[in-house]
């Protein structure tokens, strides 16, 4: 991300073009967590979620064969951002260089944060029945008949199986409960547990309550919270820690929550990057002033849905 300029001394100094480049970089706390990162240099990419294979069969002297359904495909329309903001050379004449360095730190954040929110849009959009963010079996992100390849019943991932549950430490607890019965697209139980949770900060003060709290925050009788531990390390054997929470202001809807299975997360979200930010400089002659602007091409979106359960909760 070069900052190369020809005039205006001041501003190519190492430490203003340090500005772009570590304010950047401390704002991004999400989205390589959640995506599988990968570059590209088409502007479309068609993505499809892997089917599973069925039991190994008894070996009976002829090994059999197996083919897993082929998933259900949906697009990936990379998409170009670009913005600029003028300095006045005057503003450096006349010892203004501070409010210069102030102001590329802002827009250094901006341009952050809209990385952040694109990476917020599988989450804002997941209920959404617009064309452009249904999934490849023609449903939102989450919905409540998600159609199998195979033909067995559909599958539901709202939260409580109902369009709006409310946070609580009962309804986390039930969430676990409801991942367990998770199917994959053979039929067979997919062992997905939730070790992530996604909310905006207006709902921190319950989530943590829920999941920090000693004691079961629901019982009188002072009964161990046991989503307060390791709870399917012990029982599953999986290397669960600690529930991630993913709190952010670019959850556009204060109420809305969502669990994740972090793992499988990481292998349906895809982000695809053509170009990443590069932040440039043009001097406008006529005008004495110069010009400091981002570039960028990206696109993401989900493969498949077998990650995510969501409550469109109306508080």
């Amino acid at each position: 991300m070069a900052m190369t300029l020809t005039g205006f001394p001041d501003s190519i100094s190492p430490a203003l073009k340090s500005i772009f480049e570590n304010d950047f970089e401390k704002k991004i706390p999400y989205r390589a967590n959640m995506y599988q990162m990968s570059k590209t240099t088409q502007q479309v990419v068609r993505v499809t979620s892997g089917g599973a294979f069925r039991e190994v069969p008894k070996y009976t002297g002829v090994v059999q064969q197996d083919t897993p359904f082929e998933g259900y495909g949906r697009s990936i329309v990379q998409e170009e951002y670009a913005m600029y903001f003028s300095v006045q050379r005057a503003l450096q004449l006349t010892q203004q260089l501070p409010i210069v360095k102030i102001e590329l730190k802002e827009f250094s954040s901006a341009v952050a944060d809209t990385l952040e929110h694109h990476a917020m849009k599988v989450f804002n959009f997941a209920f959404d029945t617009g064309a452009e963010n249904l999934l490849g079996d023609g449903q939102p992100l989450v919905a409540a008949a998600h159609p199998n390849k195979d033909g067995s019943p559909a599958q539901d991932n709202r939260i409580g199986n109902a369009a709006g549950v409310v946070v609580s430490h009962g309804a986390i607890k039930a969430l676990h409960a409801q991942a367990q019965q998770l199917k994959n697209d053979r039929g067979r139980p997919e062992r997905a547990y939730i070790d992530g949770l996604v909310f905006n900060p207006a709902k921190t003060v319950e989530f943590m309550e829920s999941i920090n709290s000693t004691d079961d925050p629901a019982t009188p009788s002072r009964n161990t919270n046991i989503l307060n531990g390791n709870l399917f390390e012990r029982i599953e054997g999986y290397d669960q820690k600690r529930m991630k929470l993913f709190s952010t202001p670019l959850l556009d809807n204060p109420n809305w929550w969502f669990g994740v299975n972090t793992r499988l997360m990481k292998m349906m979200l895809a982000w695809y990057t053509i170009q990443e930010p590069v932040f440039e400089k043009a001097t406008e002659m006529s005008t004495l002033e110069l010009r400091h602007q981002v570039y960028m091409y990206h696109g993401n979106g989900p493969r498949g849905w077998r990650w995510i359960w969501g409550s469109q909760a109306a508080s």
